[in-house]
C-alpha cells in the first residue's frame, strides 16, 4: 500500500539483511549510533528507533508525516563485513475525513432562510449552509446541503452533508386575518394580508 490518510501508521517492513556477509565499500554516511542496525529516515531526519539486524524482516511504525508525497528511507549502518546501505519507498499521505456529527433536530417555518435555521457548534470546526439565503422549503422535513470546515484544512477535507430541516406551517397572525360583515344580501368576504 502506498497511500495513507493523515494520521494512519505507516508500517514499514524490511526484508533481506543479514548481519553476516563479505566486506565490502563504504557507501553511504549514516548517523544510526551502532553498527548493524537499521532505521526509518525522511530526507536527514530520522524518523524510528533503530533495530538490530537479526536476519528476519524488521517492522516499523511511522506516525505524524504530513500531507503529500514522501519518501522513507531504510539506512543500514552497516558492520565488519557489509556495506551500509539503504531502500527506498515513496508513500502519499491523503487527507483525513474530520470527526463530526451530521446535525439533527433542525426546525424553521414556512417562509424561512436557512440563514435563519441556526446549525450546532463544534469544537474541531465550523459548520455552514452551502446555500444559506435559500429558502427552507415547504411544510415538512426538506434536505439541505450544509458545510463542515475543520480547524485544520492541511490535513483534514471539507465536508458536505444532506441535513433534514423539519419545517412548520406558518401561523398567521390576527393582525393579518381580517373579516368584515357582510352588507345586507352580499356576500360574505375575507381577507388575508401575508
Amino acid at each position: 500500500k502506498n497511500e495513507y490518510t493523515y494520521g494512519e501508521p505507516v508500517t514499514i517492513t524490511v526484508n533481506g539483511i543479514t548481519p553476516t556477509g563479505e566486506a565490502a565499500v563504504n557507501l553511504f554516511s549514516l548517523t544510526a549510533t551502532t553498527a548493524n542496525q537499521v532505521a526509518i529516515w525522511n530526507g536527514d531526519t530520522q524518523l524510528t528507533e533503530s533495530q538490530t539486524v537479526t536476519g528476519e524482516a524488521l517492522n516499523f511504525t511511522v506516525e505524524g508525516l504530513g500531507i503529500g508525497e514522501c519518501t522513507l528511507t531504510a539506512k543500514f549502518t552497516g558492520n565488519d563485513n557489509m556495506a551500509p546501505t539503504s531502500a527506498s519507498v515513496t508513500i502519499v499521505i491523503n487527507k483525513a475525513i474530520p470527526n463530526y456529527t451530521t446535525p439533527g433536530e433542525l426546525k424553521a417555518t414556512y417562509g424561512d432562510t436557512l440563514n435563519d435555521v441556526i446549525l450546532p457548534t463544534a469544537d474541531n470546526g465550523v459548520w455552514s449552509w452551502a446555500s444559506e439565503g435559500d429558502s427552507v422549503g415547504n411544510a415538512g422535513t426538506q434536505s439541505h446541503r450544509a458545510i463542515f470546515t475543520p480547524n485544520d484544512t492541511i490535513n483534514y477535507e471539507v465536508v458536505n452533508v444532506n441535513v433534514s430541516v423539519t419545517v412548520d406551517k406558518a401561523v398567521i397572525g390576527s393582525a393579518d386575518f381580517n373579516v368584515t360583515a357582510p352588507e345586507a344580501g352580499a356576500v360574505p368576504q375575507t381577507a388575508v394580508t401575508a
